[in-house]
């Protein structure tokens, strides 16, 4: 019997326009957030960083965050952890590379889980998060690998990988992590449609072309050898298309989750698909590694650079681990929004200030470093000045807060 598991990416650009950001919300995420809620034969793993959930709150999104935290308490979805701003976590220091699993657990925690313990106590509390996905066009490298099974994660995901399994172990001696190999196939399509097929989506021969696509996807994915396989959807490839037809964007996206529905008796979260699956191709964590030598990958993106910069960062800060120094009174932390400089300026603290600063720095800001120097970006006028007025306002911020002379000067030599 053939097996389907669902993750639903809704990860979101650092920079948009802020038009397309309430068109996002209104014509795309409010009624994905209904059809999701409509199917009985439906669960699925949700990345939902928290840089998607502050973006929604920031415009007025209170609802659809109720939505999705309705959802959650409801276990209609498991959630999975990712980097909370899209840090590419590649050859990065362990310590960074906690510091931002911390951080975004924490941050969903916040906006999705409850806020007082099995006491009433005031704490952030979810139910546990043993998936990861890496962010867009990053890998899972040892450095990261060592981080989640030292977390205690189960699973970890890849995307266009030359795995032939799409489920397996990496073997790292005394433990072991599973693997899925997810299928990139449904965003492919999607994104066909949207681009040169716009005749499609207005066409009531719409759901009948893409329950055939559908069709065509799992009849190539499915083997004798392979009979549970891992679908991802992504609400973008990470790209800012400011011009996006977010309604086409929803119509298509209903019509692929429609299909899936009518296809499978159950669509299944990846840990209820990894359940009870004890006979995997187990690869020794060298061979694993190899592997990933050969992954399709986005050659814009400059893994050393963002290596640099936060080595850079750390050595302003050699006393621990960011996100670790921060010690905040008990009695505040379900209220603490760890990410929000002037959330945090409040509690008259300023060790946990320039921690907190330093913890955005390599959180928020390397990543938008990392994007200006891009090709992607270098190549795209109007979204370099995007790029370049989101960079210049997040230091300024940072400026008006921090009061670390180093930290400070680091800032003013990157503006």
């Amino acid at each position: 019997m053939k097996e389907l598991g669902l993750i639903i990416d809704l990860n979101q650009p650092l920079v948009n326009e802020e038009s397309a950001i309430k068109r996002s919300i209104t014509d795309f995420y409010n009624p994905l957030a209904r059809l999701l809620k409509s199917y009985k034969n439906f669960s699925f793993s949700l990345n939902i960083p928290l840089s998607t959930l502050e973006l929604w709150e920031k415009h007025g999104a209170a609802g659809l965050i109720s939505d999705f935290k309705d959802m959650y308490q409801n276990e209609k979805f498991e959630l999975i952890n990712s980097s909370p701003y899209g840090l590419h976590l590649t050859r990065l220091p362990e310590k960074i590379i906690e510091s931002q699993l911390i951080l975004n657990e924490y941050g969903i925690g916040y906006y999705l889980g409850s806020r007082q313990g099995f006491e009433g106590e005031p704490s952030i509390m979810l139910r546990d998060v043993t998936g990861f996905l890496p962010a867009i066009n990053d890998l899972v490298d040892e450095g990261v690998l060592k981080v989640l099974l030292d977390f205690d994660y189960s699973w970890f995901a890849v995307k266009n990988s030359k795995l032939k399994e799409n489920l397996f172990e990496i073997d790292i001696g005394d433990k072991v992590i599973k693997g899925v190999n997810v299928v990139d196939d449904l965003n492919n399509l999607i994104s066909s449609l949207l681009n040169n097929e716009n005749s499609y989506i207005d066409s009531q021969s719409l759901d009948k072309h893409i329950f055939e696509e559908v069709s065509a996807i799992f009849e190539r994915i499915y083997s004798d050898d392979n009979n549970s396989a891992v679908v991802i959807l992504s609400s973008g490839n990470g790209n800012v298309d400011v011009d996006l037809n977010y309604k086409n964007l929803f119509r298509v996206y209903e019509s692929v989750l429609d299909s899936l529905s009518k296809m499978f008796e159950q669509v299944k979260n990846v840990g209820d698909v990894l359940k009870y699956k004890y006979k995997l191709k187990k690869y020794p964590v060298n061979d694993y590694l190899k592997e990933m030598e050969n992954t399709i990958n986005d050659k814009c993106i400059n893994f050393e650079s963002s290596k640099e910069m936060c080595e850079k960062i750390l050595s302003l800060n050699l006393t621990g681990v960011p996100i670790s120094n921060i010690v905040i009174d008990s009695s505040d932390l379900s209220a603490t929004r760890l990410w929000d400089l002037e959330h945090i300026n409040a509690h008259n603290n300023i060790n946990i200030l320039n921690n907190t600063c330093l913890l955005m720095i390599i959180s928020r800001l390397v990543p938008l470093m990392s994007l200006k120097e891009s090709k992607y970006c270098t190549e795209n006028e109007s979204l370099l000045l995007l790029v370049n007025e989101e960079t210049q306002s997040y230091i300024a911020k940072l400026l008006s807060y921090i009061d670390d002379k180093e930290i400070i000067e680091f800032l003013k030599s990157v503006i």
